[in-house]
């Protein structure tokens, strides 16, 4: 555990579309508090000093009827392309100011006493270095079929996904980085299960309500006697 704190971080990582908003809102409903980068970003996207870079290199076509940035536009433009030039100007616009607001957000949360675990969903977790922020890294492994059925429910083609997974690191490393790994190509009950699970090896109360949604008996979870291997 980091030195100094009572509260214990939590990374999620793992394949593009591996189902992360999904464990992240199982840590939730489990008490744990979550910073969303996916949901920052969209915060940022919403300044006006970044909207108004964003129009002066990408044009009006991003910008929807009401002002606001159109994403999915956006991402077309980034992401369908065969080089990384827009994608990687695009970043230089709003992850400074992504990385500052979740910093924040850390620092505020770290401060309360009633926080017993924070939930870093951030995709670069890794490339972004807010691994070092954390006591534990969690990967959350999908296979490849199931993460590109998943992708098509975004409306993302196979070769989106693949675009989109290239400027990360290779599964395969991202999985031997992390200190647990959740496999989520099963059902929901399933990786509930596993959370809980881990919940209870550190010592956390796993809620009532939670077991009964996820139908997870007393029987189900492991003792907490031993901790997660892998503590930073």
């Amino acid at each position: 555990m980091i030195f100094g704190s009572s509260m214990v971080v939590v990374g999620l990582n793992g394949g593009v579309a591996s189902g992360k908003s999904f464990v992240s809102s199982c840590f939730e409903e489990l008490g744990a508090h979550r910073i969303d980068a996916d949901q920052v970003a969209h915060e940022v996207l919403q300044n006006a000093d970044v909207i108004d870079r964003i129009v002066d290199h990408f044009g009006d076509d991003v910008i929807q009827g009401d002002g606001q940035i159109d994403r999915k536009r956006l991402g077309k433009i980034v992401f369908g392309g065969t080089g990384d030039a827009e994608l990687d100007h695009l970043e230089s616009i709003v992850h400074p100011e992504i990385r500052i607001r979740i910093r924040s957000q850390m620092e505020l949360l770290r401060k309360s006493a009633d926080v017993e675990l924070l939930v870093l969903d951030i995709p670069l977790l890794f490339e972004g270095e807010y691994d070092q922020h954390c006591d534990y890294v969690i990967f959350v492994d999908a296979n490849l079929n199931v993460r590109q059925q998943r992708a098509k429910l975004r409306g993302w083609s196979d070769d989106e996904l693949e675009k989109r997974e290239s400027r990360q690191l290779s599964v395969e490393e991202k999985k031997l980085r992390s200190d647990v790994v959740i496999n989520n190509s099963g059902s929901k009950e399933s990786t509930a299960r596993q959370l809980a699970e881990f919940c209870q090896k550190l010592g956390l109360e796993v809620p009532a309500s939670y077991r009964a949604l996820y139908r997870i008996s007393s029987n189900d979870t492991l003792s907490n006697t031993d901790p997660p291997n892998g503590c930073r």
